[in-house]
């Protein structure tokens, strides 16, 4: 009777430590949403923002390109690190759940959520990209 009192606490301790691990994961998910989006606003805003006369020398743009590349690209990186994470921590939070509340099925998930973002940030990307490439 004991064992399967400190059987249940031992799952309790792990379902809380798995929720607390999806929520850091979705959190930096967020962070890496919008430190991505306001890096490309920085160089959209750059690029608005400079004299023509400046881009006569084309190294600036490849430049620009380039860490715009950069940043877009780790940012779709990481945001699909933390996705799958957040899949990982979900599938172990499940198998608890099935120990735990004797259920079978539990599928929550934002899967979607790391696509539409990603879409959006390439779309910023190619506006970015547009923006640098035919400077008014």
């Amino acid at each position: 009777m004991q064992n399967s009192i400190d059987e249940k606490e031992d799952l309790r301790l792990k379902y809380q430590i798995v929720n607390d691990n999806i929520r850091f994961a979705k959190q930096q998910k967020w962070n890496t949403i919008y430190y991505t989006l306001t890096a490309i606003g920085g160089i959209i805003a750059l690029t608005l923002g400079t004299p023509s006369k400046f881009w006569s020398g084309c190294s600036f743009q490849y430049f620009l390109v380039i860490i715009s590349t950069v940043i877009t690209s780790s940012g779709i990186y990481f945001i699909w690190r933390h996705q799958n994470s957040s899949e990982e921590y979900r599938s172990e939070k499940e198998d608890i759940r099935k120990k735990l509340f004797n259920e079978e099925k539990y599928k929550a998930g934002d899967k979607d959520f790391a696509v539409i973002f990603t879409i959006i940030i390439a779309a910023a990307w190619f506006l970015e990209l547009y923006l640098i490439l035919y400077p008014r």
